[in-house]
């Protein structure tokens, strides 16, 4: 048993030939990187204003959707037989039965819409 080494530990690779010594001066070990995210803010349109990032309060505008022509399709349906088949139109008068669309003041540009379905 003079003279050699033990056998190298399986778990390691053995060791390398030829890399030089670290330099004098030169810190060796690991570099940590912290990286932060911004935190995201949804905006969840409804049925009242938002306010924007802006500071602006959007306005809103109520547009006919599927909710609106769903009922005057069923209204229709159902009032048929009566000759009172025009009951069908007062979806289009409600707020209610629309959906709304979320408008920038500043920019007139449509930030949202809130579906009633």
């Amino acid at each position: 048993m003079s003279g050699t080494a033990p056998p190298p530990y399986e778990g390691y690779p053995p060791p390398q030939q030829g890399y030089p010594p670290p330099q004098q001066g030169y810190q060796q070990g690991a570099t940590t990187v912290v990286v932060q995210q911004q935190p995201v803010t949804v905006q969840v349109f409804g049925q009242t204003p938002v306010t924007l990032p802006d500071g602006n309060v959007t306005t809103l505008q109520y547009q006919n959707g599927t909710l609106t022509w769903l009922l005057v399709g069923l209204i229709c349906l159902f009032t048929w037989g009566f000759g009172l088949c025009c009951l069908g139109l007062i979806p289009l008068c409600i707020d209610g039965a629309k959906d709304i669309h979320h408008i920038n003041p500043a920019t007139g540009q449509v930030v949202g819409v809130y579906k009633r379905i």
